[in-house]
């Protein structure tokens, strides 16, 4: 028979599928999506997705405009599109005012650059928010948004989140085939603030010890999805985080034993997002 094509796992799975695996299978596997239908049907998630966006448009954006007009107006048809409605708006473009110039600034933004490493049993993929190289430093910057406690959810992320260097193992791996020289990497966070108060980490050099560290939870947690059969409710994590999950509704039928699969179609469609995921 023809060669089974592998599967194409992306870095921001991992961490969905260590938090909660269920949600990994509506959210990757089933495409599923909460509808926009007004109260209720608009994702936790709406403002920083519309962040994120805008942040992409204004990014790619040649023709020379204000860069922060661009970000907003792309981020307001986000929300417009999933019917989110004025309250989200103020919020998100105060958030957009707190990109750094500098990034905006950034002569070859890499941002729109998907990033893919092929792997005995699967290809990894990725899309870091903005990376910026050259001979002296690789820099991967990931921008999260918040409504609140800025400077301990920066400190948070720095030490924490594995995204960004999960995104320097790829860079790293993809420089190797490519026989490009690889300067040192560093990875920061920059938490834009839906009150207005925005915080730009220091860039943090990723030593080689801790990318292989990275490089072995990378493979550990994809060869487990890539290994993985359907998943079902029973493999849920049920905790306080899923008050943030758009999926909360389907799983409380769930759990009261009501009728999820009414629900489900009533609340939920399938199919991708307008939009890419990294």
């Amino acid at each position: 028979g023809g060669q089974m094509s592998k599967p194409i796992i992306r870095v921001t799975e991992l961490q969905t599928w260590q938090e909660c695996k269920y949600r990994h299978q509506l959210n990757y596997r089933e495409r599923l999506h909460l509808m926009p239908s007004g109260e209720g049907g608009v994702s936790p998630q709406v403002s920083g997705s519309a962040i994120h966006f805008g942040i992409e448009a204004a990014m790619l954006e040649q023709t020379g405009r204000n860069k922060v007009q661009v970000a907003q107006e792309s981020a307001m048809l986000y929300l417009r599109t999933r019917g989110a409605d004025e309250r989200y708006a103020h919020g998100v473009e105060t958030a957009l005012q707190g990109v750094p110039a500098e990034v905006w600034q950034t002569v070859t933004p890499q941002s729109e650059q998907r990033i893919n490493v092929e792997y005995d049993r699967y290809i990894m993929s990725g899309q870091p928010d903005l990376w910026t190289y050259d001979e002296n430093a690789i820099i991967i910057t990931d921008f999260k948004s918040t409504s609140k406690d800025e400077g301990d959810r920066l400190s948070r992320y720095q030490l924490l989140n594995m995204q960004p260097r999960w995104y320097a193992v790829l860079l790293t791996a993809q420089f190797h085939v490519q026989k490009r020289e690889i300067p040192p990497i560093y990875t920061r966070h920059i938490i834009l603030s839906t009150r207005g108060k925005p915080v730009t980490g220091t860039p943090v050099l990723q030593t080689e010890a801790g990318l292989h560290q990275a490089a072995r939870m990378m493979h550990s947690i994809a060869g487990e999805i890539a290994m993985s059969e359907a998943i079902s409710f029973q493999d849920a994590t049920v905790s306080s985080s899923c008050d943030w999950c758009e999926f909360l509704d389907l799983c409380t039928m769930h759990l009261t034993g009501g009728d999820w699969q009414a629900i489900l179609t009533e609340k939920y469609r399938r199919g991708h997002e307008g939009l890419s995921g990294s």
